[in-house]
């Protein structure tokens, strides 16, 4: 499963698109609503699945005598970095609260990319994990 989670990174991109693409087009309040608590809980799900398989994976390649410290850092960094996000995306939606879709649908592509381009490095991590199990 862990060479598939460029798949579900690719996932999270592509539940993206609908959310931003809703604005696109002239549609009601309630419609925009609709399809983004739909396109947002698919998104959701799908970075569960990822979290939980990305972290079973840093466990399973860490050696033991660092679990500990290499979770810890891991945890650190993901509670850093959220924050961030949520003030770039807050500052983001301010300045073009007009053209949501210039920041939904641009960040649904680049996740897509990234997690296309992510297949080599999970399907080695996948080859790895096979070898030493």
């Amino acid at each position: 499963m862990v060479g598939n989670l460029s798949y579900v990174l690719a996932a999270i991109g592509i539940c993206m698109i609908p959310a931003g693409a809703v604005f696109l087009f002239p549609s009601g309040v309630f419609f925009r609503y609709a399809v983004n608590v739909v396109s947002f809980c698919g998104m959701q799900v799908a970075i569960s699945i990822f979290s939980i398989f990305a972290v079973s994976m840093i466990q399973q390649n860490t050696p033991d005598g660092l679990i500990g410290k290499i979770m810890a850092y891991t945890s650190a960094v993901t509670m850093c970095v959220q924050p961030m996000g949520q003030m770039v995306y807050g500052f983001l939606f301010d300045i073009c609260h007009e053209m949501v879709y210039l920041i939904l649908l641009p960040s649904g592509i680049i996740v897509c990319v990234i997690g296309l381009f992510s297949s080599g490095f999970f399907k080695h991590a996948d080859k790895n994990r096979e070898k030493e199990g």
